[in-house]
């Protein structure tokens, strides 16, 4: 059985990244807190199974699409609930996850657990009831309350193996006892969990949000958006609130600036330059607001030469 695995600890969001690229995991992240991130992440495989840990200090909207033929058991644990396609969840959570679909969360600062299971050993073990299957065709439903107990049991397997010394029977083991460590959350957590009601205003959210990544470079104000879209600026603040987390206003900032950061990184462009082009007015107020958000000024990002760890 081939096994591996390795962990990065670092506080420079680009070279998370690129240890995230590097192991195939395509995600696309907005950090919306401000200030530095402390990043953690293993990744680990046993046979076609893979395990990913994260410990974040930042608040993230992370969107992504599970590979077709793998189920995803993860479980959570934060400072606040979640926002999981579009659905406020627990605080500490466990959840399954269909590949071939795609998910959007806003997560705070935690550390989550995330287990890609292949289908057909999802089936030769019966990890998860055809009927909760059924039910995780639906994102919306998908999450319940998980245990500490529960929690404990799979979270100490996961960090033991991953920082042990690799061998064929400490890996054989590792893999019967997180699989089963699997089957009994699914069974604790989802037995009698109920469905939870969808929330509307979804593909406002997503329309608002197209119009605001066309727009980025222009002077667009949260009424403009509301007008263009037909809706009330209040429908519209309430549809983010509930759908994100945050208001318009908050997620075009957020949108502006990562594309300044993006700007910046090229060094084609000096940061008044890159302060226009990203659709920020007042120059002293970009530069604020960027290092609020990001724990460095537009300079440093436009000196820096690469990541650092």
């Amino acid at each position: 059985m081939n096994s591996y695995s390795t962990i990065i600890r670092s506080p420079d969001f680009d070279a998370f990244r690129e240890w995230e690229l590097a192991h195939g995991i395509e995600a696309d992240r907005r950090q919306l807190s401000r200030g530095r991130a402390i990043f953690e992440a293993g990744f680990a495989a046993f046979g076609t199974a893979l395990v990913l840990r994260y410990r974040e200090a930042q608040r993230w909207l992370t969107e992504y699409a599970l590979p077709k033929g793998v189920v995803e058991i993860s479980l959570g644990r934060y400072a606040e609930p979640p926002n999981w396609c579009a659905v406020e969840i627990p605080a500490a959570f466990a959840a399954i996850q269909l590949g071939g679909r795609d998910y959007r969360a806003v997560m705070p600062g935690g550390e989550a657990y995330c287990i890609l299971i292949p289908n057909s050993m999802v089936e030769d073990w019966g990890l998860v009831p055809e009927e909760i299957l059924g039910r995780a065709e639906s994102p919306r439903q998908a999450a319940a309350p998980i245990s500490v107990a529960v929690w404990h049991r799979i979270t100490s397997i996961v960090d033991a193996w991953m920082e042990r010394e690799a061998t064929p029977h400490a890996d054989s083991l590792a893999q019967e006892a997180i699989l089963g460590g699997c089957k009994a959350l699914v069974d604790a957590c989802f037995s009698n969990h109920m469905k939870r009601p969808a929330v509307p205003k979804a593909g406002l959210v997503d329309d608002a949000r197209d119009l605001i990544s066309s727009r980025l470079t222009t002077s667009l104000t949260v009424g403009e958006i509301a007008g263009d879209l037909a809706v009330s600026r209040r429908v519209l603040e309430r549809a983010f609130r509930q759908y994100l987390g945050m208001t318009p206003y908050q997620y075009l900032i957020v949108e502006r600036l990562h594309a300044a950061r993006s700007i910046l990184k090229r060094r084609e462009h000096t940061v008044l330059e890159t302060c226009a082009a990203s659709g920020f007015q007042d120059a002293s107020r970009f530069s604020g607001m960027y290092a609020r958000h990001f724990g460095e000024s537009p300079s440093e990002t436009l000196g820096r030469r690469g990541p650092t760890a």
